[in-house]
C-alpha cells in the first residue's frame, strides 16, 4: 500500500468519482425534484464548499506553504488558524461538498 500513499492528487479523485457519478446519472431513470429546490440545494452546497476550501488555500498562502498533498515534503508550515480551527481538512470537506452539490445539478442529465 505504501507504494500508493500521496500519489493519487485529490482533485484527481474528485474529477474521476464526479466522473463515475455523472455517467451513473445518465443510465438511471431521471427523477422528478422540482427544479426550484434542486438548485438551491445544489446552491447551498456549492456555497459551503467555497466557504471551506477558498478560506483554505488562503491560509496556506499566507504561511508559505505548499496545499499539493503529493508533495508533502515542501510543506515547512503546520497551519491551525482560520478555517482549521473548526475542521481538520476543510479542503477536502470543499470536495465533499461538492460532492454532495452533483447530484442536484445531474438529475436534469444537464437539461435545466
Amino acid at each position: 500500500m505504501r507504494a500508493l500513499e500521496n500519489r493519487i492528487p485529490p482533485p484527481l479523485v474528485f474529477l474521476l468519482v464526479g466522473a463515475a457519478m455523472w455517467t451513473v446519472a445518465q443510465a438511471m431513470p431521471a427523477v422528478e425534484v422540482d427544479r426550484t429546490w434542486r438548485l438551491a440545494i445544489a446552491s447551498v452546497f456549492l456555497l459551503l464548499a467555497g466557504i471551506f476550501a477558498f478560506p483554505a488555500f488562503r491560509a496556506f498562502g499566507r504561511a508559505k506553504t505548499t496545499s499539493n498533498p503529493i508533495n508533502i515534503e515542501a510543506a515547512s508550515t503546520l497551519v491551525t488558524g482560520g478555517v482549521y480551527r473548526y475542521t481538520r481538512n476543510p479542503m477536502y470537506t470543499g470536495l465533499t461538498c461538492l460532492f454532495w452539490h452533483w447530484p442536484y445539478i445531474s438529475l436534469s442529465h444537464w437539461r435545466f
